[in-house]
């Protein structure tokens, strides 16, 4: 039952702190009664086995995404094959889009973007990874009919912004993006209803993983100038229609 939990992590490489934290019975305890709700988000369908195979260790995971980050698009035919064959079991995309980093150039990765997302189903939820480039996303969005999508770390603009809100989308928000965000008036303008939270954690400044969510919450209602509980409650209800959504 994902309605159970009182916080929501929907993007995290948890799975990856193998020696620093999965086998601390402490941080496990902690973890337990903080009632965390974590997505897994996985980069390639290596990192998703090793992720559901640590899964049960944590013992508080809604679904572990499979991923495509666009770092490894250069070995996109390679894999594909495989990566299609596991989407059609999960629930959730994870760490697919675009990255002006990666190697593969940017029209290749336009086109493996597009074979991907033409082998989901209106079903999937998909994370989208995207600095910089979500005008891009929403363009190639355009000709699909996907509705439970999540701008991973948004931090675009405001026409970005209200394109999302027209389209239904979600946008994650992570607290070192706060500043950022404030200052472009994004978490203002943007419906609480199309916020969910998120730590990417380990890739975020703040280490210790259990108080990262409490002060997105925190930070969110001094934005939003509402109380922490209703913050809390509207991002529960925002997670679990997202996942339960048929």
């Amino acid at each position: 039952m994902f309605t159970k939990y009182k916080f929501y992590d929907i993007h995290s490489h948890l799975h990856t702190c193998l020696n620093k934290m999965l086998f601390d019975e402490s941080f496990l305890t902690k973890l337990k009664q903080m009632s965390i709700g974590i997505i897994l988000a996985t980069e390639d369908f290596l990192d998703y086995e090793e992720a559901i195979r640590i899964s049960t260790r944590l013992g508080s995971i809604l679904s572990v995404g499979l991923g495509f980050h666009p770092k490894n698009y250069d070995y996109f035919d390679h894999f594909s094959r495989i990566l299609f064959s596991r989407m059609e079991s999960v629930d959730v995309i994870s760490e697919i889009g675009l990255d002006k980093n990666s190697k593969c150039p940017m029209n290749q990765q336009e086109t493996y973007l597009y074979e991907i997302l033409s082998n989901l189903s209106s079903a999937h939820v998909i994370q989208f990874h995207a600095p910089s480039l979500f005008s891009s996303i929403l363009d190639i969005l355009s000709s699909f009919h996907f509705k439970k999508v999540i701008f991973h770390r948004f931090n675009g603009t405001m026409d970005e912004l209200e394109r999302i809100i027209e389209q239904g989308y979600f946008i994650s928000v992570n607290v070192d993006d706060i500043p950022a965000l404030s200052r472009k008036n994004l978490i203002q303008n943007c419906p609480l209803s199309q916020i969910l939270t998120e730590t990417d954690y380990p890739y975020c400044k703040n280490k210790d993983y259990l108080t990262i969510i409490p002060k997105l919450i925190e930070k969110i209602a001094q934005i939003k100038n509402r109380c922490k509980d209703e913050i809390r409650a509207t991002i529960k209800t925002n997670t679990n229609n997202i996942l339960l959504e048929n």
